[in-house]
């Protein structure tokens, strides 16, 4: 198994949202060879125990922005870490 960051877009249950909006998480994204098997449940945020940490980690971050965008109502109901 494999995992990457990704953006995961969700529905916005934030009342003062218009219905059909949406919110956009960076999630930990689990994949093996038949495809996503999973997703962390709650989106990341940077981190490291050092400086130089932190920063890579933000880079792998940014490199969710170079993939397509996923929708939550199409992955796998498999969440991680809830």
């Amino acid at each position: 198994m494999t995992w990457n960051y990704r953006i995961i877009s969700h529905p916005a249950w934030d009342m003062s949202r218009e219905k059909g909006e949406r919110v956009f998480r960076i999630h930990e994204v689990f994949s093996d060879e038949s495809g996503i098997v999973g997703y962390s449940a709650r989106g990341c945020e940077p981190y490291g125990e050092t400086e130089e940490e932190l920063a890579q980690d933000m880079k792998y971050m940014n490199l969710a922005f170079d993939k397509p965008v996923l929708r939550v109502e199409d992955l796998p109901s498999d969440k991680f870490g809830e």
